[in-house]
């Protein structure tokens, strides 16, 4: 769910921007073969492939240079990517960093212009909330990962002590991050409330 989120929030962006779908999205895995990662990038293409978007998913990094020159090539490669998507925020952070010395870095207050790419994220910190309030990032989905560790604890002990297992999955997100919401939780990211 995480994955289609954040290919629905980047689908009606860019829409309302371009009047069309992507052309090309790249989601970048910064762990390949992530599970999670994989799964996420599954979920994107499954919204934004019938959309007629030509949707790949391509290795990253989690070294902000490599991860930096990995997108650069990729876009030199690949001039005609519309949109990159990433599976944590400093990938989404460090490839706006790109796209902006680029001069290929879209922002969601400006008119829509060919040649210009915007960015999606999963997960969030306050240097990507800040690039979010600012329109340079379309948005993130914020998953909730402390909570993702404390109900499995708590679960866990509730077993262990009680017999006792919930019946169904806890969902702790996906919750949509943009423009509109995202300074507002800027002052829980960095208390370490919001991840």
């Amino acid at each position: 769910m995480t994955g289609v989120r954040n290919a629905q929030r980047a689908l009606a962006a860019f829409t309302e921007l371009a009047g069309r779908a992507p052309k090309r999205s790249t989601y970048i895995e910064h762990v390949p073969g992530a599970w999670v990662l994989v799964t996420r990038g599954q979920g994107m293409s499954d919204v934004l492939t019938p959309e007629g978007t030509n949707f790949e998913s391509i290795a990253g990094e989690v070294d902000p240079v490599q991860m930096q020159e990995i997108v650069r090539a990729h876009l030199i490669a690949n001039p005609d990517v519309e949109t990159i998507h990433t599976g944590w925020s400093r990938p989404a952070a460090w490839s706006i960093e790109v796209l902006r010395e680029m001069g290929k870095l879209g922002n969601v207050n400006e008119p829509f212009e060919e040649g210009k790419v915007y960015v999606t994220s999963i997960d969030l910190d306050p240097e990507l909330l800040g690039m979010i309030d600012a329109g340079d990032c379309v948005g993130t989905i914020d998953q909730q990962v402390y909570l993702q560790g404390w109900y499995g604890a708590a679960l866990a002990w509730q077993w262990v002590t009680n017999q006792f297992l919930i019946a169904n999955d806890i969902s702790t997100g996906p919750y949509v991050v943009t423009q509109e919401n995202a300074a507002a939780l800027i002052g829980q990211a960095e208390a370490g409330i919001r991840a």
